[in-house]
């Protein structure tokens, strides 16, 4: 009899540790992406520079890149380069630290971060050229809303 109350501890032990883990493993994820969004946010109002990604100024990629590399996660440079790492998700069903990628003539150009998902739309930081480093609506961007190509999930791809 003692042998199947230990048999039985273990497997409840073991299925409850491992809901545990996913649980955990879980809300990691979401305190990394909302840590992303905490950090892009943080270069709110920084000037456009080309092939920038610093203080002084950032160019699209290189916000991303300067972003994801402060939370340890590495990612190629270039928007392009970017537009094939992770997993490629649907842009309906983005969440909070996807990137999200616009073509133009043909080529990816342009990255930005998701900072929120809402009913009225998807909100993401990025750096234009035109206004530096902002916060928008893609819903109410005809500039942007018309060249959305992809969305890439960076984060699950890790795993």
């Amino acid at each position: 009899m003692s042998k199947w109350f230990l048999l039985a501890f273990l497997i409840g032990f073991g299925c409850s540790s491992g809901k545990k883990i996913r649980t955990d493993k879980l809300a990691n994820e979401a305190s990394l992406r909302s840590d992303l969004v905490r950090e892009a946010s943080q270069y709110l109002g920084s000037k456009y520079r080309y092939g920038g990604s610093d203080q002084r100024g950032f160019d699209c990629s290189g916000l991303v890149f300067e972003v994801f590399k402060s939370h340890g996660i590495l990612l190629p440079r270039s928007s392009h380069q970017q537009s094939t790492y992770g997993r490629m998700t649907s842009v309906e069903k983005v969440r909070v630290g996807d990137l999200i990628f616009f073509k133009q003539k043909g080529k990816v150009n342009h990255v930005a971060i998701v900072s929120k998902t809402r009913r009225d739309g998807i909100w993401v930081i990025h750096s234009t050229t035109s206004r530096g480093v902002i916060q928008e609506n893609l819903r109410e961007s005809r500039y942007w809303s018309q060249r959305i190509y992809a969305s890439r999930d960076v984060l699950t791809a890790r795993r």
